[in-house]
């Protein structure tokens, strides 16, 4: 009874232990949206594998959820050029309500088979305004739900030995 406790305990303290260490990472699409000196870049943060998985579903083609389903024999060239096809075209930003042209910085240059795989995607645009009261973004839908941060700096050139404030 007494070893039985024993590997019990273990196993419990174990399980909570692994449990506590993968709650501090995200499993879902992240972006975070930059806004400085009239440009935007974003920064997302995807699972290629997952994103690359719901365009093989002919059903949600069907319902209109996607607008081109991907063959399964597409080679991984093609899955990459396929994505960034979306990415571009269901990427939707606007600064005042008009729309940003984006282009694609960065973008993945392989699959990974490891399941959980994140590759960071960067986008940039530029707009025409000195300060951006409202910005909206639309991510495609097939990347699932994106936990969405904005960024926007501010700039203070430190002398020597001053304070500096910032204000927000």
């Amino acid at each position: 009874m007494r070893k039985f406790l024993l590997i019990l305990s273990t196993l419990i303290m174990t399980a909570s232990f692994s449990i506590e260490l993968s709650a501090h990472t995200l499993k879902e699409t992240t972006a975070r949206v930059i806004v400085r000196d009239g440009q935007i870049e974003i920064r997302i943060q995807a699972d290629i594998n997952r994103w690359v998985k719901a365009f093989y579903n002919n059903q949600a083609w069907l319902v209109g959820d996607i607008d081109e389903v991907l063959s399964l024999k597409a080679s991984q060239s093609q899955k990459l050029n396929f994505l960034k096809k979306q990415l571009k075209s269901h990427t939707k930003v606007q600064v005042r309500g008009k729309s940003i042209s984006l282009a694609v910085a960065r973008f993945p240059n392989r699959l990974d088979s490891n399941h959980g795989h994140f590759a960071e995607i960067v986008l940039t645009g530029k707009f025409h305004t000195d300060s951006p009261s409202k910005l909206s973004v639309r991510f495609p839908k097939t990347l699932g739900p994106v936990y969405t941060s904005l960024v926007k700096p501010q700039y203070l050139m430190l002398t020597e030995g001053k304070k500096g404030t910032f204000q927000f």
